[in-house]
């Protein structure tokens, strides 16, 4: 044991931290840089296999970063070739008490063990990206900051995996281990072992999932889920036995969290979650939004706040993250269905629970419908934006919750009776705590929130109980392939969340109800959307409709196997669109049906897509929410006074849709910049100012970039660049590089997409990683420099490890082949391969190596036929194509159109720096034109928009060609 004040190398010890078989752990101080670290040390005499073992955990583990694992700093060795050798790791010292010592404390709410054991499930899969499986994920393991905040320890007997890690992919095996006895030569823990790990087999990402599972449901039922007098019997149970519910040991606990951690107890790997980002996902919605910070004692603060009763959490994804219209061209019905369901957290405040009355001794009334008006807003005249999102969001919540139709003056379903629907009152009181309050039939309740929408949802869940739902038919049961009234209620429910994009907790609901109504080909077909695409378990889902088809009507098994086919074969997309097709001509007053093909179809067939969304839209308005938004951002090449007209029948529907991204987004492209931000002030009141369901500084941010503003959407964009949540720091940092590149800071810009290009590499996702490499790239070929060799030798070798469809990787390659050095040959081999692709808009996308092996002219007759390219591909290639009409000599007359569509407000991908540009080179055009006076105007934008711009860069910009 060392002595306080002995030095190790350049480390000078504090104090004893703690003890174990392989040696201690000290607190010392760095001599060097002057800061205290925890520093471990093998015990003298350990073998060489527990020394090597420990370098390992160095050597992996400074290559791997996340602020919820423990950094490494150093390794060495001292006294090295003495018979007191040892082998040292310097790591971040965290001050705090391990996972262990909140076992069975009742005060610490389930928000917070949950927070906790969602960031620990994040850092582990970032670990499994990085190539790691730490293969002893224990309570012990697991540090709770005394700022709250968790951290993953000791990865010292972690595991390299074969690169590229897929969370499922096993890693090289380790030696086999033999029989575990109290002796045994087990590496783990086997109280928190995977059966897998016990048997001496293959590790991988789900082993950890497994060791997480143990520790969350100790974590949260107060005991482990096996117990055994020795370890030869916990082996037994451990191999043998299923686990209590966790809810019989404390019924608290969310239910879709229950299933999550028994699905990850399971004794096949195959059985378990993909990977920790989806077990994250799945307990994500019900954990507290951030831990607590106060530096006092968060850990014991988090023990006496009261828990908060949650009412709607989200699935996974960005949170109302507004993409740009470009962003949604070309999607498909799943991406849609999802744009309202990226809600998030919302919660009673001070853990008030909204009241109904009269008393339940009042017998229920029975309804047929409910109709939806404005809500009275005192203060707030009527026919604003305010009273009719909450009146109506409000009533048709209601509906939802209790499985009854809605209608209101705006929309009425063909063949419901309007008439016989029960009017709903709302009322609203706006302040520093909004209340909300529901009528109907003589009921009545009342939902308390810090703003009105988590107000009107918690009235609409008080009052909904109040209401039954009247006994279904045969048929109605059949619709939806269910045996009783309570399972096609469910199914309907979640598919009417769904449709109207208001479905909490996306993914545990769907898996939920999937085992809750397993025969039921909608429930599958329902999980197939919300999973992720192309992914394992949406494919599982696809397959399991197509096995019980036989369980609705034929016009139904129809359109759900071609929704089947079409999310497990994209190839057969074909195929689908006929199944739909025939679908929708046994049965055209079905309005899901109609609603689904109208939304797919215009994917292939446009005209025929528009035709069966304008009827949806006039017969069954309450179902037309997906096919309209499909309407205005499915299809590849705008049409402003089409958008238009959807978007006012949408908001007439469903008013709040009105706080949809792409509804900001059609205002910017049509210049409309002040009603953008009108609408902005109103959807604040809705969602409340901070509120996580609404990112309210990243539409503003949004809109300062169109507004050709990139100060103040710089301020905003880095204002979130601290959240908790790694999609919103991902898309923060995407708002601040398009600020500083319409700002002209090339250099800053080229700097932060670096760093954001490695953030990603190592730590959470190697796709984006990709993507933010080859917009650098993209940046050094449109100011004519040679990239940097180590960046391009990053995305090759990075491209490897991507996971994405095919398409995608086929895009990576081919601008990799274009815009790296490469022979005249190959260059060519690229540009003739992108001049036969199936999409008219690639060849535009390298321009440049298009020029340098056709020539200008022959370039320029190449894609003049190619007219009918993405509106996203024309904005994007418009500075490239007049650079090309430039250099061709044409006249003033046609370089202007191209330039003045380069200036656009519109912000696709990385196209900052082209608005500059464009007006720098359409100025001098002015200039020799004698065009003095708006040549001048041009360069006064072009002075404020650049005012913070790197030196020379107006020169650069006139010496493009």
């Amino acid at each position: 044991m060392r002595a306080p004040g002995e030095v190790v190398d350049r480390y000078t010890i504090v104090t004893l931290l703690g003890q174990g078989g392989m040696g201690e752990v000290y607190e010392a101080e760095d001599s060097v840089l002057r800061r205290k670290v925890a520093l471990k040390l093998i015990a003298p005499g350990s073998d060489a296999d527990a020394r090597e073992r420990m370098l390992r955990e160095a050597r992996l583990a400074a290559a791997f970063e996340h602020p919820n694992a423990v950094t490494v700093y150093d390794a060495g060795v001292v006294d090295k070739g003495s018979d007191k050798e040892q082998t040292y790791l310097a790591m971040e010292l965290v001050r705090g008490r391990s996972l262990a010592a909140f076992v069975g404390d009742a005060e610490t709410t389930i928000g917070t063990k949950l927070r906790w054991l969602c960031d620990a499930a994040r850092a582990l899969a970032a670990a499994h990206r990085a190539g790691l499986v730490h293969r002893d994920v224990k309570p012990d393991n697991l540090m709770v900051k005394n700022d709250g905040r968790i951290k993953v320890l000791d990865f010292g007997i972690a595991k390299q995996a074969a690169l590229p890690v897929d969370a499922s992919a096993p890693t090289e095996a380790p030696s086999k281990t033999g029989p575990i006895t109290e002796k045994g030569s087990f590496i783990g823990t086997p109280r928190y072992a995977a059966p897998e790990q016990l048997r001496g087999e293959d590790v991988d990402g789900r082993t950890d999932q497994y060791g997480w599972a143990v520790t969350a449901y100790e974590l949260l039922a107060g005991s482990p889920p096996f117990h055994a007098e020795s370890p030869v019997a916990l082996l037994a149970r451990i191999l043998t036995d299923d686990p209590p519910k966790l809810r019989d040991k404390h019924p608290d606990i969310p239910r879709e969290v229950e299933a999550t951690i028994l699905r990850a107890l399971s004794k096949k790997r195959d059985d378990r979650l993909e990977s920790m980002d989806d077990v994250a996902d799945a307990i994500e919605p019900f954990a507290d939004v951030h831990a607590p910070t106060d530096r006092r004692s968060a850990i014991h603060s988090a023990s006496t706040r009261p828990p908060a009763t949650t009412i709607k959490r989200a699935a996974k994804g960005i949170a109302r993250v507004f993409f740009w219209f470009a962003a949604a061209l070309g999607s498909l019905l799943i991406a849609l269905l999802l744009i309202g369901v990226f809600k998030g957290t919302l919660r009673f405040d001070n853990g008030k629970t909204p009241s109904a009355t009269p008393s339940a001794a009042t017998p229920l009334p029975i309804v047929a419908g409910f109709a939806c008006r404005e809500a009275v807003l005192s203060g707030e005249a009527p026919g604003g934006f305010l009273p009719r999102a909450i009146g109506i969001g409000a009533c048709s919540r209601l509906a939802l919750e209790t499985g009854l139709p809605f209608s209101h003056a705006d929309a009425r379903d063909a063949g419901v009776d309007a008439e016989s629907h029960t009017p709903v009152d709302v009322e609203v009181t706006l302040g520093a705590m909004t209340t909300v309050t529901l009528r109907a039939a003589g009921r009545e309740a009342k939902g308390e929130g810090a703003n009105p929408l988590v107000a009107m949802q918690a009235a609409a869940l008080a009052l909904a109980p109040s209401f039954p739902s009247p006994p279904l038919d045969d048929a109605k049961r059949a619709a939806w392939g269910a045996k009783t009234d309570d399972s096609a209620r469910r199914i309907e429910r979640t598919w009417r969340h769904l449709v109207l994009g208001d479905l909490p907790n996306a993914e545990a609901t769907t898996r939920a109800l999937t085992e809750s109504d397993p025969d039921s080909p909608w429930s599958h077909a329902i999980l197939a959307l919300v999973a992720s695409r192309g992914g394992a378990e949406s494919q599982r889902a696809a397959k399991r409709v197509l096995e019980l088809l036989s369980a609705v009507p034929p016009s139904r098994a129809k359109a759900l196997e071609g929704l089947a086919i079409m999310l497990s074969e994209p190839g057969r997309i074909e195929d689908a669109i006929k199944l739909f097709r025939q679908s929708y001509r046994d049965a055209p007053d079905d309005a899901d049906i109609a609603g689904l093909y109208g939304a797919i179809v215009l994917d292939t067939a446009s005209d025929e897509g528009f035709g069966v969304i304008e009827r949806v839209a006039q017969d069954f308005p309450t179902r037309a929410i997906v096919p309209l938004t499909n309407a205005i951002t499915a299809t590849s090449l705008r049409d402003a006074a089409r958008n238009a007209k959807y978007i006012a029948r949408l908001n007439q529907i469903h008013p709040e849709k009105a706080c949809e991204g792409y509804q900001f987004d059609e205002q910017l492209l049509s210049g409309a910049i002040a009603a953008a931000r009108a609408q902005l002030r109103e959807c604040d009141r809705f969602y409340g100012k901070g509120n996580e369901a609404f990112a309210s500084d990243f539409v503003g941010a949004n809109i300062e970039l169109a507004a050709l503003e990139p100060d103040r959407a710089l301020a905003l964009a880095k204002g979130q660049l601290g959240d908790s949540r790694e999609y919103m720091r991902s898309e923060a940092a995407r708002l601040m590089i398009g600020a500083l590149l319409l700002g002209g800071r090339v250099a800053d810009a080229t700097a932060a997409l670096e760093a954001e290009m490695k953030r990603q590499r190592d730590q959470e996702n190697p796709r984006l990683a990709i993507q933010r490499g080859m917009t650098l790239l993209r940046l050094y070929v449109r100011l004519e420099k040679e990239p940097p060799a180590e960046l391009v030798s990053f995305i090759e070798a990075a491209r490897k490890l991507d996971s994405a469809a095919p398409a995608y990787k086929q895009r990576v390659d081919a601008n990799l082949s274009i815009t790296k050095s490469t022979s005249k040959k190959d260059a060519e081999t690229a540009i003739d391969a992108l001049l036969a692709s199936k999409s008219p808009a690639d060849p535009f996308q390298a321009m440049a190596t298009l020029r340098k092996v056709k020539g200008d002219k022959r370039a320029w007759e190449l894609l003049t036929p190619r007219t009918r390219i993405s509106t996203r591909a024309q904005y994007t290639s418009a500075l490239d194509v007049a650079l090309l009409l430039e250099a061709l000599d044409l006249p003033l007359a046609e370089l202007e159109p191209r330039y003045r569509l380069a200036m656009m407000p519109a912000a696709f991908d990385f196209t900052g720096l082209d608005k500059g540009i464009a007006r720098v080179r359409l100025a001098s055009l002015y200039d020799k034109a004698g065009r003095k006076e708006e040549a001048a105007a041009l360069r006064a934008e072009v002075d404020k928009l650049w005012a913070h711009a790197d030196p020379d860069l107006r020169g650069l910009a006139l010496k493009l060609r």
